[in-house]
């Protein structure tokens, strides 16, 4: 589902492909989010679900690094003629455990696909929501642009994190969180730089 941000793309010069939130049982959640580019612009404008985040990557169509500046909650990704943009990163700061049950908030402008942790059951959703199904063992929920909250119950057995070959040490997601705090940086990212090997992440 395609959203365009802008009229005819407009001033921000894209339009959201895809929005996903996986969230998994220790409280982190990825974002990965697919955007298509008006050919010939030099950057684009991003709103950030949050400026608490880690592990920060930007890659054209072709899988290639591109370069990106933070500021607060919103990014501008150098595109240099890019047609396509995938935006992933981790953040820790979008849910929030009492006793049993977690909460998880974000404001989205797009449309967005959130899966829970696998094997959770989902009890509230704040809004009228596009769709509910369960995917793999994992609750999807796809929602509009607003602001959401949700709350779910995570079982024995679920996705501890996103962690695949090794154990973080300071959160989930697939890589580990490594804090990362916003601010004015420029960063220059590859693939598995930051963690994993074979990468590398800048900061000035």
């Amino acid at each position: 589902m395609l959203s365009v941000v802008g009229a005819a793309f407009g001033a921000s010069s894209f339009g959201n492909n895809s929005f996903t939130i996986r969230v998994y049982s220790d409280g982190s959640a990825i974002m990965t989010q697919n955007l298509t580019v008006v050919p010939g612009a030099a950057s684009v404008d991003v709103p950030l679900l949050t400026p608490i985040l880690s592990n920060l990557v930007a890659t054209d169509q072709n899988g290639s690094p591109l370069s990106f500046r933070i500021s607060g909650s919103n990014i501008t990704i150098y595109t240099l003629g890019a047609t396509g943009v995938t935006l992933r990163y981790d953040s820790l700061a979008l849910t929030n455990k009492t006793g049993t049950v977690w909460s998880l908030v974000f404001e989205t402008r797009y449309n967005a696909t959130v899966v829970l942790p696998r094997l959770s059951s989902l009890s509230y959703v704040s809004g009228t929501t596009y769709t509910l199904s369960v995917q793999n063992g994992s609750p999807v929920v796809e929602v509009p642009p607003g602001l959401w909250q949700m709350t779910y119950g995570v079982s024995i057995g679920s996705d501890g994190s996103g962690a695949t070959t090794t154990t973080p040490q300071n959160g989930g997601g697939p890589f580990g969180l490594i804090p990362y705090f916003g601010g004015s940086e420029f960063g220059l990212v590859a693939l598995g730089a930051v963690v994993m090997g074979g990468g590398f992440l800048l900061f000035r």
